[in-house]
């Protein structure tokens, strides 16, 4: 079989009016396509911190809960270069799949569709596809910070994107007559990272029953073709914290800080901040009135403790200058948290008060199928 890499991809996608269709790798005997998927099962991208060389030996984490796992499924949307309108849209399996293109140039655009959080906005070109995720309030958070947009913590989302990739002539072999397929290579890279939130208390933490918080100034929307965030911002809450032998950890999925393109270059070989005016005009953006990032915004880092007294203590931390030398995922640290006996002493085990309100209204979206 003639093997060929499929380069420089990035995923994304749910386009409305298209063909969909579910194959089987070993029925279509006229497929001219055989995509093979690589997952980059990454947690963080390096900047200027390398986590591989300066991770502490002392620190032990659950690797499950922040390495993500191999997606379920992946979606190929194949858009013609001649004709923008027609657009084929295929689901395989993880591991990829037999896909029949007629000949001709298409933008290619991948990502995997196992995902319950992220929204993915529609456009004409596949290469405007952007994704966010769902609105969230949460009391008392929302109601103490309502200049901020709050928003679930997005699933793990990966994507690939070729803009001009080629199909030639189909090709039969001689003696079964079936189609040569061409065997294609396909990075999935991630878009959603991981930041490991380390809370070292000095003392109290066994009066802690629960906690839970936010980190706010993060990107709001990422284009998938590009894998650049964009300038919209967002507060992303997290539930997930826990006690452990050093004060609480959390983990914090994100897309990282706004304005950011992780794409290596020569001149950036670990990413590099850019101007919101570099985009192109016909990159689709729904702001959905989320305020902008400006040299104001500021990373904050909240923390909410239910406290056996019954009481709910909340600590503030500004994060910036850790977050900006960590722009896709990484690790925050906040040292020297204490919690009085006058502050926790009890006997509430009951934790935080969850209710409907606390949680506020699921958003009801209709997601192309």
């Amino acid at each position: 079989m003639k093997r060929i890499i499929l380069g420089g991809l990035l995923a994304a996608c749910g386009l409305s009016a298209c063909q969909h269709k579910d194959l089987c790798m070993d029925h279509n005997h006229n497929a001219n396509l055989m995509l093979e998927v690589n997952w980059y099962l990454e947690w963080n991208l390096e900047y200027f911190i390398d986590w591989e060389t300066q991770w502490h030996p002392d620190w032990k984490v659950d690797w499950s809960k922040i390495i993500p796992d191999e997606p379920e499924g992946v979606r190929l949307v194949a858009q013609s270069s001649d004709d923008a309108r027609y657009k084929q849209v295929y689901n395989l399996p993880s591991g990829g799949g037999a896909v029949e293109l007629q000949p001709g140039r298409y933008s290619t655009l991948l990502y995997n569709n196992d995902t319950e959080y992220i929204i993915f906005e529609d456009a004409d070109l596949s290469s405007a596809i952007t994704a966010t995720t769902r609105s969230r309030t949460r009391s008392p958070y929302s109601e103490n910070n309502p200049q901020e947009v709050t928003v679930n913590s997005p699933d793990y989302l990966f994507s690939s994107y070729d803009d001009d990739f080629l199909i030639d002539e189909k090709q039969y072999d001689a003696v079964t007559g079936d189609v040569i397929r061409i065997v294609v290579d396909v990075p999935m890279y991630p878009v959603v990272l991981s930041y490991i939130v380390r809370y070292e208390f000095t003392a109290g933490k066994e009066y802690v029953v629960e906690a839970r918080g936010a980190l706010s100034g993060m990107a709001g929307t990422v284009n998938l073709s590009t894998r650049r965030t964009l300038d919209d911002v967002v507060t992303v809450l997290y539930d997930e914290a826990e006690v452990s032998d050093y004060g609480v950890e959390a983990v914090v999925r994100s897309f990282g800080l706004c304005n950011f393109d992780p794409v290596p270059t020569d001149e950036y070989p670990h990413g590099h901040f850019y101007s919101p005016d570099e985009i192109d005009s016909r990159v689709g953006v729904s702001r959905q009135d989320r305020p902008r990032a400006g040299e104001e915004t500021r990373n904050i880092l909240t923390l909410e403790l239910a406290l056996r007294s019954g009481k709910v203590k909340t600590i503030e931390t500004d994060v910036t200058d850790q977050v900006l030398q960590q722009p896709r995922g990484g690790v925050l640290i906040v040292k020297d948290i204490e919690v009085t006996p006058d502050e926790g002493e009890g006997n509430n085990d009951s934790g935080f008060d969850v209710d409907v309100n606390d949680w506020g209204d699921n958003e009801q979206i209709e997601l192309p199928v």
